[in-house]
């Protein structure tokens, strides 16, 4: 009896120790969009950091501007930075450059920070940029995308007569504050 009673706990252990583990399921990090869709949040960087969707990066209008008049006592006010190659520099470090696709992500899609930006960079010749509201993009592929990558630096192919008319005489109007009827994409 005994000997059966080993035998059978035996085989049990032989039995059960033998069986092959179940196989375990890898989940992947999956790229939804390629490479050429960069996701850039417009919304205050109090919100950024509050939220924002995986993959997206910062693009608040107060990172681009500069003290119009530094010494003046009275209110200060702001503008575009006039250094345009550093501000195409600064948006190429951001993943930002003429090839890619650019998806603003604001409050509302029509939000006056997606507006300046979709202004801006259309004048910058980016001229793929889509607009969407932060619960639109969460319902696309279930919030998941691709990190932005650095882009090179791009040069503008108007002349500096060109880009002083319609970037700095424009800039106050449609990027410092948003102006409707002054402004075009």
């Amino acid at each position: 009896m005994m000997k059966a009673i080993v035998l059978i706990l035996f085989s049990f252990l032989f039995f059960v120790g033998c069986q092959q583990q179940p196989t375990k399921a890898i989940q992947e990090s999956v790229d939804v969009f390629e490479n050429k869709t960069v996701l850039m949040d417009t919304r205050s960087a109090l919100e950024y950091e509050s939220f924002h969707i995986s993959g997206s990066k910062s693009l608040a209008v107060e990172d681009f501007l500069v003290v119009k008049n530094p010494m003046s006592k009275k209110k200060k006010t702001y503008q575009l930075d006039p250094q345009i190659t550093d501000v195409i520099s600064r948006l190429a470090r951001r993943g930002i450059h003429p090839s890619k696709t650019v998806y603003l992500i604001g409050k509302t899609k029509n939000s006056e920070a997606n507006k300046k930006w979709k202004w801006l960079l259309s004048v910058l010749e980016v001229q793929d940029v889509q607009m969407f509201s932060i619960d639109e993009i969460k319902k696309i592929r279930n919030g998941r995308f691709a990190e932005a990558e650095q882009q090179s630096a791009w040069t503008l192919r108007s002349s500096e007569e060109l880009q002083n008319e319609l970037i700095y005489k424009k800039s106050d109007f449609c990027f410092v504050r948003w102006t409707e009827s002054k402004c075009s994409f």
